[in-house]
């Protein structure tokens, strides 16, 4: 037998071992296993060479991933050369049944409900004040390995069109992760930087082309005007560029009211905090290309064209806002992949200011969008709990003795970001759906633990205290009457107390203690303080001054600028009283005196003091809410839509068209229903308890 076997060694590789040199004498010809290519599954998962559940009429991987999931026409039919990737929005309500993946163990002990779309956030060790060795915003020491999932098969844009395809490439995410030898691919270092210490660099890989044109600028960076197209050691492609420049310059402006404090506002706050995490990054880039979209979106044709022209300029418009608004959503997807991965991994410190940055930005982006409450809530919701975080390990330091008090540990990045906040969760609080608002805190638990944030100035030399709340300045206590109003019109009237589910139910004895607490002291202490802070200004503006040197930057200060940031309290406040009244008695009717007199106000305030390039009128849109639905006659229907649909502020339009939509609706089913069943009809001053239409306006 052995005899048939040949033992010409000559084929015999002399690197192999003594045993595997027989094994080869012996079997110089071994059997390999026969590949079977996947004939069964949808075209999309097997073009991106993923297991396919072959759930049918939809795959849960095209579900989850927007994509259009299309399956052979025959059984074992082969993948077209020519198969291209292409989006697909299915209906919300479309189940998931995929697993989850698991956390990791040191994340199954925490007991947190809060999670943000589906990971935990809650990390005990970053609890834990006396612990020195945590790491530095997320960003880890030269050397160190951080567990990351590559986000593979992202999807680029390739063509633009009414069904826009997909080309399948694969993207490596842009969070920190351990210095690696050089790639073809561009490597970019992103600068860590430690007090009183040189700098170090780590390696990051973002994705742009290998013959992409870079712009680095090293140098240190202290203000806006500086940053333009750069991040200190960050380089980037050309069109990321573009979307971070129009971030920093346009967005971040269109989003700051002219009442701030420059060393408080988002400008000089939030930008500056880009070096601290490349999730940050996507997050801002992905904020640009939104302002982008936006700003074509509301370009406006040049009259004096030929019409031809003019519906060319109208084309290249629509087609670049699409384009923008893609490239967003993109960018947005990334950035939220790569934060889930980087929380369920433990690699970055969940009590960073980036991170708390990052979720506003991306409610203020969704906001601009239009997308409605529930969308908007769930970066709230995440923030919340960041900042639930915060307070606690801040008190947890106070009662370990630490000597500097609560006050005084306030930072001004701090005070933004809790400011910025209160506007979002009071917003939020009216238009989310009911299982959203279970994750939202009661405002009569929260505002209390956050009070003190607010009793320090953070600059002592302002000409008015105000200016220490960037964005809602003088309308803080204005908006957080709203809230608690907000609150007790959707746990008394939407929810039952004899459903199983009544923990957020208010019951009949505590409503009718909280609303009369509310409309008889907190409304009245709110409108005398707003007249106080009127005759403050009349004091530091003497009649006839319009402007004057301020004492932080030696700039001009604006009368118009301060007294229309109080008129954002007064707008509010006056919309509280309606909603108030609304709530004491659900039948009362609009045309009374007492609720006719607060539209008017509303009406007056906004014409003659909120100028429409000024990003103040944006955040009193909830308040208009309630003033239009309690407008009876033509004349003030026809001004507050003509304020509504002339705001400059490009991040602003889509919301206020999509409020002046809804109000025109309802303004018209009760004039139609009127000439039909008289004083019987439908009453649009009953839509704030429309649940439908409250969900469907965007704020």
């Amino acid at each position: 037998m052995n005899s048939e076997i040949s033992t010409n060694n000559d084929d015999i590789d002399p690197l192999l071992s003594l045993d595997q040199q027989q094994q080869q004498i012996r079997n110089p010809n071994p059997k390999r296993r026969k590949h079977n290519r996947v004939r069964t599954g949808c075209f999309t998962c097997r073009k991106r060479k993923k297991k396919c559940d072959e759930h049918q009429p939809n795959c849960e991987n095209c579900i989850r991933n927007k994509l259009k999931c299309q399956y052979p026409s025959q059984w074992n039919e082969a993948l077209p050369l020519n198969f291209k990737l292409e989006t697909f929005q299915y209906d919300e309500l479309v189940p998931l049944h995929y697993k989850r993946k698991k956390i990791s163990t040191n994340l199954k002990s925490q007991k947190v409900p809060q999670d943000l779309f589906g990971v935990f956030l809650l990390n005990t060790s970053s609890l834990d004040v006396s612990n020195s060795n945590r790491k530095n915003n997320g960003i880890p020491a030269i050397g160190e390995t951080v567990d990351t999932e590559n986000v593979e098969e992202e999807v680029i844009d390739t063509k633009l069109g009414n069904s826009t395809s997909y080309e399948s490439v694969e993207i490596i995410t842009q969070s920190p992760i351990k210095s690696s030898s050089s790639t073809p691919s561009t490597s970019l270092s992103l600068l860590t930087h430690n007090d009183n210490q040189a700098a170090e660099h780590k390696t990051i890989e973002v994705d742009h082309p290998d013959n992409a044109l870079s712009w680095v600028f090293a140098g240190p960076v202290t203000n806006l005007h500086l940053f333009g197209k750069y991040i200190p050691n960050i380089e980037l492609s050309p069109q990321d560029a573009e979307l971070y420049v129009h971030c920093a310059r346009d967005f971040m402006q269109q989003v700051s009211l002219p009442h701030a404090h420059p060393s408080l506002s988002p400008p000089n706050v939030w930008v500056n905090l880009v070096l601290e995490s490349s999730i940050l990054i996507d997050v801002y880039l992905s904020c640009g290309a939104t302002y982008l979209a936006c700003l074509h979106q509301n370009s406006k044709v040049d009259p004096l064209h030929e019409q031809s022209s003019q519906q060319l300029q109208i084309n290249d418009n629509a087609q670049l806002s699409q384009k923008y608004r893609e490239l967003s959503e993109i960018k947005y997807n990334l950035a939220v992949k790569s934060l889930m991965s980087a929380i369920s991994t433990n690699s970055i410190d969940l009590d960073s200011d980036w991170l708390m940055t990052a979720g506003l930005s991306l409610c203020l982006r969704d906001r601009a969008n239009g997308l409605n409450g529930s969308r908007c809530t769930k970066h709230v919701s995440f923030v919340y709990n960041l900042i639930k975080r915060r307070i606690d390990k801040k008190r947890q330091s106070q009662s370990l003795g630490n000597a500097s008090p609560l006050l005084s540990s306030i930072t001004p990045v701090e005070r933004l970001l809790i400011d910025s906040f209160l506007f979002n969760y009071t917003c939020s609080l009216l238009t989310c759906g009911k299982q959203d608002y279970a994750s939202l805190p009661s405002p009569y638990s929260f505002f209390p633990d956050i009070e003190n944030w607010f009793d320090a100035p953070i600059v002592q030399n302002c000409e008015v205290k105000w200016m220490n709340n960037p964005v809602l300045g003088a309308a803080r206590n204005s908006f957080q009457t709203l809230a608690k109003l907000i609150y007790l019109l959707r746990s008394h009237y939407e929810f039952d107390g004899d459903a199983d589910d009544n923990s957020h139910y208010t019951n009949d004895e505590t409503f009718w203690e909280l609303i009369l607490a509310l409309n008889d002291q907190e409304i009245d202490q709110v409108e005398k303080d707003n007249v106080l802070k009127l005759n403050q200004l009349l004091k530091i503006f003497p009649l006839g001054s319009k402007t004057m040197v301020t004492s932080h930057t030696g700039e001009q200060l604006s009368y118009s600028v301060l007294r229309s940031n109080l008129a954002v309290s007064i707008i509010t406040i006056h919309a509280c009283k309606i909603l108030a009244a609304k709530l004491i008695n659900p039948k009362i009717p609009a045309y009374l005196p007492e609720i006719q007199h607060s539209v008017s106000i509303i009406l007056e305030e906004l014409s003659l003091y909120i100028p429409q390039d000024n990003y103040s009128s944006s955040i009193c849109i909830a308040s208009l809410f309630f003033c239009g639905v309690a407008i009876i006659n033509k004349p003030q229907q026809d001004l507050l839509c003509y304020k509504l649909s002339n705001l400059k502020n490009n991040l602003s339009q889509i919301v206020a068209n999509n409020l002046i939509s809804i109000l025109k609706k309802c303004w018209d089913r009760e004039t139609t229903e009127r000439a039909i069943f008289g004083d019987k009809c439908y009453k649009c001053f009953d839509t704030i308890f429309d649940r439908e239409i409250l969900e469907s306006v965007a704020f």
